[in-house]
């Protein structure tokens, strides 16, 4: 009976994910790039992250619940100019570049 809870208890911490998220910078977006046809529509955001995982930028995976959200916050602080920063999936890099992207988890306009 023991080893049958050792082995569920096993099972369950092997099949449960658990994403690391990471805080960036604050600053202004520079750019903003909308894809058609790769990741369904994912948009990437150009901003200085001051984050080894990603430097250069994050993303917006179309695929996300939170997707249109995102994207409209995004735009709001990319056209106001205001200042922002993001939460980000570490390991979760846009396979769409050269320049590692982070996912975007959460945006906050400051």
């Amino acid at each position: 009976m023991p080893l049958k809870i050792i082995l569920g208890l096993s099972l369950l911490i092997v099949s449960t994910t658990v994403l690391a998220t990471k805080n960036t910078s604050t600053g202004t977006i520079t750019k903003i790039y909308a894809y058609d046809d790769y990741g369904n529509g994912d948009v990437l955001i150009e901003f200085s992250t001051n984050l080894d995982e990603c430097p250069t930028g994050v993303y917006l995976d179309a695929e996300s619940p939170g997707f249109k959200t995102l994207t409209s916050f995004a735009l709001t602080a990319y056209t106001s100019g205001k200042n922002v920063s993001f939460q980000v999936y570490e390991e979760r890099i846009w396979g769409g570049s050269s320049m590692p992207r982070c996912e975007v988890d959460t945006i906050i306009l400051n």
